[in-house]
């Protein structure tokens, strides 16, 4: 709660919304909390969303309009990174992949589901080596000056606004 309270964000209503998130990763129609948005701007509240989205976002992931994304996909699409010293501290959310996969295994055996994952599906893991401070930033530019999304793209990624149909 300390943590959702220093980025002004309410926990219960942040609860539901990683609820639906969890059901619906990636796609760009349903997913409630991370997700570009189609013919609007992120000028409101991005740095809040800048921080909530760096655990997990890498310029090439991409995301998927409703007709175009699956449950499978979408959640292969999320990313693992490691938090240096506060990797522990923060319940090991850098397990990115396996937390969506399996969100009922308790977060201290994620790191052990995370070690199998990779070892029987090397070619499915998402790895980010990038630092979080210059991730965080990149993301919150990203996040200022995303250009508007058009109703007919069926994919998206990040990596240089590229629009793929």
């Amino acid at each position: 709660t300390l943590v959702f309270t220093w980025i002004m964000i309410p926990y219960y209503p942040w609860k539901i919304t990683h609820q639906s998130h969890h059901k619906n990763t990636n796609n760009m129609e349903k997913d409630e909390a991370f997700f570009p948005k189609r013919g609007t701007t992120y000028k409101k509240t991005w740095v809040s969303k800048a921080f909530l989205w760096t655990p997990g976002l890498i310029w090439d992931v991409p995301w998927f309009a409703d007709d175009k994304w699956s449950y499978i996909e979408g959640q292969l699409s999320t990313v693992d990174r490691h938090y240096g010293h506060v990797h522990s501290i923060i319940h090991s959310i850098g397990t990115h992949q396996i937390h969506h996969l399996f969100p009922k295994i308790p977060h201290y055996h994620l790191e052990e589901a995370t070690v199998h994952f990779r070892k029987a599906f090397p070619n499915l893991v998402r790895l980010n080596y990038d630092r979080i401070l210059p991730s965080f930033v990149r993301m919150a530019k990203k996040l200022i000056w995303q250009r508007n999304i058009g109703k007919d793209v069926s994919v998206f990624t990040y990596s240089d606004d590229k629009v793929n149909n």
